[in-house]
């Protein structure tokens, strides 16, 4: 545990934590692996050299906790639910990751300080409450293996709840994006009326057993006139796409279509090959 706000400018490094000696099996923690709390901040888990990795794996609770104001901590290169080879899962029993604070870093924008968060009981990132916010979930793994070939599914990838508002997953550089997919539930799940203006940019969000982000816990959200209701992200009416064509000669590609949504606002609007089947029929 490390806890209050004289806890600073720690580092754990290349640690196996909640398994056996050689990664591959079980020592339980009893609750989280790693827990930091009560304003202990500027810590840093893991890094982006194979050697400070820690592997995060097999306790009875969360892999990481971070609480009680714990910002600007770092979280990169690590293994949260998978044996050491990150190959197999070894669940933690509930999330991989629950933030309850703000403004703390999962992942980076190069390949070294990449998160495998798969193979956890429950979700591989819990966003809980309205102390969440401002933090940045960019580059990580979630629900496959470490080379992002095969599933090693949590239930949801992301989770954001309970009034969790203001956090990225993804970013707008291509390289804070993550890869969310072989998870058995959503790629990203917002839950709550209150929870809301959280970005989600630059992701590949496939494979998974339902919609690839879900408003709510109902399926699919319909659109309405003047995007006028409320809920989870303000239940943000999604574009409805007419026709994309290709120009090999222009290296060009053409995209018609509408948004009903508010008036007189910006919207930021990506557009994604389809790679994999969405069994839900919605990208």
């Amino acid at each position: 545990m490390i806890q209050y706000a004289t806890a600073t400018q720690n580092k754990i490094l290349g640690n196996y934590i909640g398994t056996t000696e050689a990664g591959d099996g079980p020592l339980p923690n009893i609750n989280a692996g790693i827990a930091i709390f009560n304003g202990a901040s500027n810590n840093t888990i893991g890094g982006t050299v194979a050697g400070a990795r820690n592997v995060i794996s097999g306790n009875t609770g969360d892999g990481v906790t971070i609480a009680g104001g714990s910002s600007k901590n770092i979280l990169q290169g690590n293994y949260f639910g998978t044996k050491a080879d990150g190959l197999v899962a070894l669940p933690n029993s509930t999330n991989g990751i629950i933030l309850y604070s703000s403004d703390n870093t999962v992942g980076g924008t190069v390949a070294g300080a990449r998160n495998v968060i798969s193979g956890n009981a429950e979700n591989g990132i819990r966003l809980y409450e309205t102390a969440s916010t401002k933090n940045k979930v960019i580059g990580n793994y979630i629900g496959t293996d470490k080379n992002g070939n095969n599933a090693i599914p949590n239930i949801n990838g992301i989770l954001i709840s309970h009034g969790a508002s203001n956090n990225s997953i993804g970013d707008v550089d291509v390289a804070g994006g993550n890869l969310i997919s072989g998870n058995t539930g959503t790629g990203v799940n917002i839950q709550g009326s209150t929870s809301v203006n959280n970005l989600i940019l630059s992701n590949e969000i496939f494979s998974n057993g339902s919609l690839g982000i879900d408003l709510g816990t109902d399926g699919q959200t319909l659109n309405d006139n003047g995007d006028a209701d409320s809920g989870p992200n303000n239940l943000q009416n999604f574009p409805i796409l007419i026709t994309a064509s290709s120009d090999a000669i222009n290296a060009t590609i053409t995209i018609t279509g509408t948004l009903n949504s508010t008036a007189s606002t910006i919207f930021r609007l990506e557009f994604f090959a389809n790679t994999a089947a969405d069994p839900s029929g919605y990208g």
